[in-house]
């Protein structure tokens, strides 16, 4: 009997091995994006090559989905035809997701309402955190008055967006909105260029704003920077050049630190409204 026990646990530890995690390429394996995630496991890499990519892609799973390069790995994202599928022309409803190295521009229509905010991060789907978008490039070409975002972060806490570099032709365009729930975010060294909002904190507390360059923000309702709503906050090191408003606290903004920001040509430095208070603008 010992021996058929050593010799079953044997074959059970022989039969519970790790899931290797893939590599998947497109379009050598598939020939979109969508459908390359639509095969992927959880801990999945799909691996883009360079190419123009004309389609909406949805995330639902654990998965890092990288391009070739930010200049010519291109996705022109559109809104999907399915309403369960996000919000963005490229949605993410997962947890510890990976989206870098592409240029993801709007379709090339002058209609507004075909164009979409680029990147959704949507806790409303499903239940996400700790998702990452990084080293990618983000185009508005054209002003087609849509008022859409290059990227959203809703309801995902521990989220991360470095690297990026943001351009909008539109000015009812913005950049990047953390808000409803997405505490502990890291907004990091992030260029924005134009539109009339920069980098939103909305409804969502502990965020840390830190190295962005946002200039040619061209609205008093928005800001290079805005913030509403929302606690605990660090905004750090920022450059703001260039701006109708560099930094609005809209109101109930509390026990947040703003210092060591560079502030540069701009038409107004510092909007605060009477119901934010405690607001530290130095360190220490």
């Amino acid at each position: 009997m010992l021996v058929m026990l050593c010799a079953g646990m044997l074959t059970l530890a022989v039969k519970i091995q790790p899931v290797r995690a893939a590599t998947i390429t497109v379009p050598d394996d598939y020939k979109t994006i969508q459908d390359a995630v639509n095969h992927a496991h959880s801990g999945d890499t799909v691996y883009v090559r360079n190419g123009i990519y004309t389609e909406h892609v949805y995330i639902n799973k654990t998965i890092t989905l990288k391009g070739e390069g930010n200049e010519k790995t291109i996705i022109e994202a559109h809104k999907s035809n399915q309403s369960d599928f996000g919000a963005g022309g490229v949605s993410i409803s997962s947890s510890n997701t990976v989206l870098e190295n592409f240029r993801i521009v709007p379709p090339n229509s002058t209609v507004p309402l075909e164009i979409p905010t680029l990147v959704f991060i949507d806790g409303r789907v499903a239940s996400c955190s700790n998702d990452t978008i990084r080293n990618c490039v983000f185009v508005f070409p054209n002003d087609v008055g849509a008022g859409s975002d290059a990227i959203d972060v809703f309801d995902s806490p521990n989220s991360t967006i470095t690297g990026n570099k943001i351009t909008i032709a539109d000015p009812s365009d913005a950049g990047i909105a953390v808000i409803e729930g997405s505490v502990n975010c890291l907004v990091d060294n992030n260029s924005i260029t134009g539109g009339w909002l920069g980098i939103a904190i909305d409804f969502a507390d502990n965020n840390i704003v830190s190295n962005n360059y946002v200039a040619d923000e061209n609205n008093l309702y928005g800001g290079a920077l805005y913030m509403a709503i929302t606690s605990g906050d660090t905004v750090k090191t920022n450059v703001l050049v260039n701006n109708t408003l560099a930094i609005k606290l809209a109101s109930s903004v509390y026990d947040s630190s703003i210092y060591h920001n560079n502030f540069k040509n701009n038409a107004l430095q510092v909007y605060i409204d009477a119901d934010s208070a405690r607001i530290a603008w130095d360190n220490g």
